[in-house]
């Protein structure tokens, strides 16, 4: 992606969170929380089109590259400030936005990347304008989520006919884990998430069995070793009947040691 940065940023968040521009640009660096899985994004009512708060979620790649980010948006204000200070003659409050700069800087960010693929920047002939903008970050969140859940993907965007229906139906929880099982669709640099998703479950997979297992070994071995303590009462027994009565009642007790090992080596089978 040939943008800096803070571009990398701006627009891998548009494409998998499903926020409007102008939300994002307003968006405060406490408005997220990347301790949450999957990262959580708390829109206030105030930025957006309704008025009505909301949360959605980014990807993880995405939060790879807000961490990316962090670190170096006090460089960019300090930066940015310098440069305004002396063009304006005075100086840039930038506030504790998470991106802090304006939507002409975001569109000349977006211009600029599509430039340098060749033959993707064009102008429509009738309007003047580039063809291709930022929106379309937003159309791809719709057109690859809402072919899994609409009204979820449709919630997740801020479109009020959805909202209200779906926290009526769902908790943010139920949300999150929609969001969560289906982010792989969202990917833009590779599909890792998605593998490293399933190579956790395969490994919890396999340590569910693998315990299984040994559970089925150990009763396997307690069961044998019970059968082996039966044989041998059985033989020493077997060597001290010297009269009849008492080889009468040995037969007895070897018909129910019999049942007994019958019995331990059917379940042994069974398990």
């Amino acid at each position: 992606m040939n943008m800096p940065i803070q571009g990398r940023t701006f627009y891998m968040m548009l494409a998998s969170s499903g926020m409007r521009i102008g939300e994002l640009l307003e968006l405060k660096v406490g408005d997220i929380d990347l301790a949450a899985d999957p990262a959580r994004i708390s829109i206030r009512g105030e930025y957006t089109k309704s008025g009505n708060p909301r949360i959605t979620f980014v990807s993880a790649e995405t939060k790879e590259f807000i961490e990316k980010w962090l670190p170096q948006r006090a460089g960019y204000i300090e930066n940015s400030s310098e440069k305004t200070k002396k063009t304006l003659g005075y100086d840039k409050v930038a506030g504790d936005r998470l991106f802090p700069f304006s939507k002409n800087v975001a569109q000349e960010i977006f211009n600029n990347a599509v430039k340098k693929v060749p033959g993707l920047f064009q102008k429509d002939p009738s309007t003047g304008r580039a063809t291709l903008h930022p929106h379309v970050m937003r159309k791809l969140f719709r057109t690859l989520l809402g072919k899994i859940n609409v009204d979820l993907t449709e919630a997740l965007m801020g479109h009020e006919a959805y909202l209200t229906s779906a926290y009526r139906r769902y908790t943010v929880d139920d949300i999150a884990k929609f969001y969560s099982d289906n982010e792989h669709v969202l990917a833009v640099f590779s599909d890792q998430t998605h593998v490293a998703k399933l190579k956790t479950d395969l490994d919890e997979r396999d340590k569910l069995i693998g315990g299984t297992l040994l559970r089925m070994q150990a009763k396997s071995d307690e069961q044998e070793k019970s059968i082996e303590q039966l044989r041998s009462l059985m033989a020493t027994m077997a060597e001290s009947l010297q009269d009849p009565e008492s080889r009468e009642k040995w037969q007895a007790t070897k018909k129910s040691a019999e049942e007994r090992i019958a019995y331990l080596k059917r379940v042994k089978r069974e398990t």
